[in-house]
């Protein structure tokens, strides 16, 4: 019971992932295109450590997390709020973001930078799409989101 939506988008995401991850070898391994800072690789090792946490604790706390955006009826879905979810409604994805900059910038390289923002904004456009579908069918899911206030970083967005 995927969403309709949902379909076309993670088959899409992840061939952009894919092509992004070979860019980015392509740029640290074989052709050095970009020099970087080390403090600037250090940093995304960093971040990219920090991201790995977040999405583990997200899969710790979220047992109805799942790759595709549907409502597990069969599995009795409830709205988890706790764990990172008191903070933020899209854990998952404030990791992926975090990834996205950390990998980037953990094997240096500027294109794969210059990528993460096309992510951030493919992932922000996928959480209000669920959201909407989350607000509509899942109970309880409205008053969360009125005590979470944020999406993916705390009084950021």
């Amino acid at each position: 019971n995927q969403e309709g939506w949902d379909k076309f988008f993670l088959p899409t995401f992840l061939i952009l992932i894919l092509a992004w991850l070979t860019l980015i070898t392509c740029d640290a391994v074989r052709f050095h295109w970009s020099q970087m800072p080390v403090w600037l690789q250090i940093a995304g090792g960093l971040i990219l450590l920090g991201s790995f946490v977040i999405i583990y604790l997200t899969f710790w706390e979220n047992s109805y997390l799942s790759p595709t955006v549907r409502l597990q009826e069969d599995r009795g879905h409830t709205v988890v709020s706790t764990g990172l979810y008191r903070f933020v409604r899209h854990p998952m994805y404030t990791g992926i973001v975090f990834f996205s900059l950390g990998t980037a910038l953990l094997l240096g390289s500027w294109p794969g930078l210059l990528c993460a923002p096309i992510f951030i904004g493919l992932i922000a456009l996928r959480a209000v799409l669920e959201e909407s579908m989350l607000r509509d069918e899942l109970p309880g899911y409205k008053a969360y989101m009125a005590r979470v206030n944020y999406r993916f970083i705390p009084h950021v967005w």
